[in-house]
C-alpha cells in the first residue's frame, strides 16, 4: 500500500490526450504526456480529473487511460485515479477496477445532476471505500458539483482510516485553514490537504498544508515544481518570480471562448501541440482553438518563454 506521506506537492491533473476524432485515447501522447511531467519533477498524477475531462470518458476510455499512465510511470510517482461519476453505482464500478489497472489512491467528487443532502454524501464515500482496498482522496469542487461538502462532513469522512486525503477546488483557502484546525483537534493531522490551484502555492505552503493541483503542471511543470520548491525552502522572491510567470502562461485559459474549465483543457491541449507534444482536440462537444486563438496562444508562450 502506498504510505500517504509521500503525496505531497505538485500533483498534476493530467489532461486526456485523445486521436483527432476527439474519442479514441491517445495512448502515445498519454505516455509523452506523462514523461514531460515525471522528468521534469511533479509529485504525483491525478487521471481522470475535471482537467483531465473525466465526465466525457466512458469506462474504456477510462480504463485504456488509466492503464497507459500507469505503465509508463512504472511505480516513479504515485498516481491518483478519479472515479467521479453522477451516482455512486458508477463510482463505485471504477473504484473496482483502479487497484488492478494499478492506481495508487482513489478520488472521487460527490455524486452530481441528483444533488445529494451531506448524509449522501458520505454514503457516497463509505461505498467508495467498502469498494477498493485503496486509500481515499475526498474532491470538493463545489462550483461544478453545486453542493460545498460541509467541515462537519469533512470530520464524519475523517473517522474513516481509508481517507487520507482532500483535494479541495473551492478557492476557500480560509475553509481550508478551519479544517487543518478542525482535523488536528480530532487526532487527524495526518489527512494531506491539497488545493486545486495554479498561483496559492506560497500560501499553501505557508498555512502548512501539503500540496497544489495545478492544471498548468501539464504544460509548464518545472515552472510550479520550482515555485513549490522555492516556497518549501523559504525562497519567497524565487516563488513569487515563478508564480508571475505561471500567471502569465494561464491566459492560455482565456484564449477559448467559453472560458472556465472547457477553456483550460482548449488552452493546455493547443499550448502543448505547440510545444511537440500533440494531444489532440477537447472532448466532444467542446471546439478545438480556432487558428486566430491558436496564434494567441503562440503569442502567450512566447511572453512565457515556452515556445519552440
Amino acid at each position: 500500500m502506498p504510505n500517504p506521506v509521500d503525496l505531497k506537492g505538485v500533483v498534476s491533473p493530467l489532461i486526456t490526450p485523445f486521436l483527432a476524432d476527439a474519442q479514441t485515447v491517445n495512448v502515445e501522447a498519454v505516455a509523452a504526456l506523462v514523461e514531460h511531467q515525471v522528468q521534469r519533477g511533479v509529485h504525483a498524477l491525478f487521471v481522470a480529473g475535471t482537467t483531465g475531462e473525466s465526465m466525457s470518458l466512458d469506462d474504456e476510455q477510462w480504463r485504456r487511460l488509466l492503464q497507459m499512465v500507469t505503465t509508463t510511470v512504472a511505480g516513479r510517482i504515485p498516481v491518483i485515479v478519479g472515479v467521479s461519476m453522477p451516482s455512486t453505482a458508477g463510482a463505485v464500478r471504477r473504484a473496482r477496477w483502479a487497484a488492478e489497472l494499478g492506481a495508487d489512491y482513489v478520488t472521487a467528487t460527490i455524486p452530481y445532476y441528483f444533488l445529494p443532502s451531506q448524509q449522501d454524501i458520505v454514503r457516497h464515500y463509505r461505498a467508495i471505500e467498502d469498494a477498493t482496498p485503496l486509500p481515499l482522496v475526498v474532491y470538493n469542487i463545489p462550483h461544478l458539483t453545486k453542493i460545498n461538502i460541509a467541515l462537519a462532513t469533512h470530520l464524519e469522512l475523517a473517522r474513516s482510516s481509508q481517507m487520507v486525503a482532500l483535494k479541495d477546488s473551492s478557492g476557500d483557502i480560509t475553509a481550508l485553514r478551519r479544517l487543518k484546525w478542525a482535523l488536528a483537534e480530532r487526532g487527524r493531522e495526518d489527512i494531506r490537504l491539497f488545493m486545486g490551484t495554479d498561483l496559492m502555492i506560497d500560501a499553501i505552503v505557508m498555512m502548512g498544508a501539503h500540496g497544489v493541483v495545478p492544471s498548468l503542471a501539464n504544460l509548464a511543470p518545472h515552472v510550479l515544481v520550482g515555485a513549490w520548491d522555492a516556497a518549501v525552502a523559504g525562497d519567497w522572491p524565487t516563488c513569487w518570480r515563478l508564480l508571475e510567470r505561471a500567471a502569465l502562461l494561464t491566459r492560455i485559459y482565456q484564449v477559448h471562448p467559453s472560458g472556465a474549465e472547457a477553456g483550460t483543457v482548449s488552452g493546455l491541449k493547443a499550448a502543448l501541440a505547440q510545444i511537440g507534444i500533440d494531444c489532440g482536440p477537447p472532448a466532444l462537444p467542446t471546439m478545438p482553438l480556432d487558428e486566430a486563438e491558436q496564434n494567441a496562444v503562440k503569442t502567450i508562450l512566447q511572453d512565457g518563454g515556452l515556445a519552440i
